[in-house]
């Protein structure tokens, strides 16, 4: 199951689609797909990743509702689910410390293993909605915890950074899940990079992630033979996560050497991008001081050489010098210049409206658009806009002059 930003499932599920060729299914904001690889791969949008071992939906529900006390029957069901699946869901590098073959509840001798059961909801007073309003969320969580123990013999750590195997179960209002959370070193298909390597990243990385999945659809598009590298620019690169975003994804569908250019207006966080790009072990001779509103702060950039611009736009009351209708414009008219034929430009700003007017229709076709959440839950909501550049023959034909029409005007 993976667990993303709101508005962003609909990304990740193509996401999964592209890389891995796997159909999901969307249930309150989380996606649900099989996967028959041993180990979870990589799914470079989503914020979580759960290996689901139990799922309690409508039949478990009804029983749960009709019970004496829903919380120790809900107790009772983990437990039982524990028991039978928990073991076969927990990732290699659980397997380590894991119980014993032949008696999966004893833990290896001299060892105890730490666990840490976080409980979630889909949406205020979900559990209520599932069992009923006997329902005490301090009851709830109580009894998980206490049933995996039960299961398991493990030890509950209250800190969950310091528990070895972190569980969580999700209440929505129609079902409940039970999951082991995995980590992204542990898979197969990790990437070269680790979020992990980042002292900071300065954004959020599912979001980055998201985006840069959705730029890469334009490589898996392209003709390769006609590709001596891949270029990724971005005009705004910040602490550079976008573009170590595109530097993870791109190796599963290129092998052709990936240039990362960004221009950053502020020293200090030019600075940190030099540092996380260091710790990714990333070239950092395309980054510089510079103003992208500027077309010399780009001026050694060929024109329609760019496989993809990612920007997270300037927006907001810190950045309304460089947010304005002339600030828009020349970013558009910068990725207009040097995105190449059917490459995509990926953008996100909380100025919605003023994105879409700066969009040239003419020039871009438009791909895909989502109103996403952002911030620690979700509260601040941007747009997420992924654009295909036209070729220049449709942009202007013989004897037609661009009406300069945006994507507002669709």
């Amino acid at each position: 199951m993976a667990v993303t930003n709101k508005g962003l499932e609909t990304c990740v599920a193509r996401e999964l689609e592209l890389l891995h060729n796997i159909d999901s299914a969307i249930f309150d904001n989380r996606l649900y797909f099989p996967w028959q690889g041993g180990r979870c791969p990589v799914v470079h949008g989503a914020s979580r990743l759960v290996a689901v071992f139990a799922v309690f939906a409508e039949q478990e529900l009804t029983t749960l509702r009709m019970s004496e006390d829903p919380h120790e029957a809900l107790a009772a069901l983990v437990e039982d689910a524990a028991r039978l699946r928990l073991r076969k869901v927990l990732p290699s590098y659980m397997l380590l410390c894991a119980e014993d073959e032949e008696d999966p509840g004893a833990n290896p001798p001299g060892r105890k293993i730490s666990f840490a059961a976080g409980c979630r909801v889909s949406q205020g007073g979900a559990e209520k909605l599932a069992l009923g309003d006997r329902a005490d969320w301090v009851r709830l969580k109580r009894a998980v915890r206490q049933a995996i123990q039960a299961a398991t013999g493990w030890v509950q750590e209250p800190r969950a950074a310091d528990a070895e195997v972190g569980l969580t179960a999700f209440f929505a209002a129609d079902h409940i899940t039970l999951g082991v959370e995995v980590k992204e070193v542990d898979t197969d298909l990790a990437p070269a990079i680790l979020w992990s390597h980042l002292p900071r990243p300065g954004m959020q990385t599912a979001i980055a992630g998201a985006m840069a999945a959705l730029a890469a659809e334009s490589v898996a598009e392209a003709d390769p033979d006609n590709m001596d590298e891949s270029v990724v620019v971005d005009p705004t690169c910040g602490m550079g996560t976008l573009l170590i975003a595109a530097a993870r994804v791109w190796p599963q569908l290129c092998q052709k050497r990936l240039r990362l250019i960004g221009r950053e207006m502020n020293p200090n966080q030019l600075k940190k991008c030099y540092s996380n790009f260091s710790s990714c072990h990333l070239d950092t001779g395309d980054l510089r001081l510079g103003d992208a509103r500027d077309g010399r702060a780009f001026a050694e950039v060929a024109d329609a050489s760019v496989d993809a611009l990612l920007c997270d736009l300037p927006s907001g009351g810190a950045h309304k010098a460089s947010s304005d209708w002339e600030s828009y414009t020349s970013f558009m008219k910068l990725a207009e210049r040097i995105v190449r034929p059917h490459g995509r430009c990926v953008l996100l700003s909380e100025r919605k409206g003023m994105l879409l007017r700066t969009i040239s229709k003419d020039a871009w076709e438009k791909v895909a658009s989502w109103v996403v959440g952002r911030g620690q839950v979700n509260t601040l909501e941007f747009l997420l806009v992924v654009l295909k550049r036209r070729p220049a023959q449709t942009e202007q034909g013989p004897g037609r002059k661009s009406k300069g029409r945006s994507c507002e005007d669709v």
